[in-house]
This record gives C-alpha cells, structure tokens and sequence, in this order.
C-alpha cells in the first residue's frame, strides 16, 4: 500500500463515524483483493467496526470464502454474468 494511501486511510478512519468506504488497493500494489488480502485485513483491524471494508476485484466463487475468513470483510463485490456464478459464490460462502 503506497505512503498517500496509508495516510488517507488513517485520516479517513479517524475523521468519519459510519459510512461505506470502497478502498482500492491499487497502482504499485496488488492486481486483485485476493492478492491483497493481507492489506485489506489490516484495513478491516484498522477500522475497528467503524466504517464497512468492502473487498473487491479478481473475487469468484473459488476464492470468496478463503478471502471473507482471512480478511475478516463482511461484504464483498464481484462481477455477476451468470446465476450459476452467484449460486456457486453462496454455496462456498456457506460452507
């Protein structure tokens, strides 16, 4: 995570009560939210409840359930073409 995000990040969680925050983890970083799992879960410690992380980008029905239990986010977005991709996401999410 680069200097300006961290700094933002820190100014964001002790300037606002509860509101939704998208954090792309970006430029010089990782590709995808599963690649930068451990990033998003020290954002999710860091936020401590007080705003939502939510996770997205690379996410499918093979990796969601891996990266909800090691990042602690309890939302994530992903791209939706097919039922059968929803279906499979909440079936491993279950699991």
């Amino acid at each position: 995570m680069s200097a300006s995000l961290r700094s933002d990040c820190k100014l964001l969680f002790s300037g606002i009560g509860q509101v939704e925050l998208l954090v792309q983890i970006a430029a010089n970083s990782a590709r995808t939210a599963p690649e930068g799992a451990e990033q998003i879960r020290r954002l999710v410690v860091q936020a401590k409840g007080r705003i939502e992380i939510l996770a997205g980008g690379g996410i499918d029905p093979d990796n969601v359930a891996r990266l909800v239990r090691e990042t602690g986010v309890g939302e994530v977005h992903f791209s939706v073409r097919e039922a059968d991709k929803v279906r499979r996401v909440l079936r491993n999410l279950a699991n």
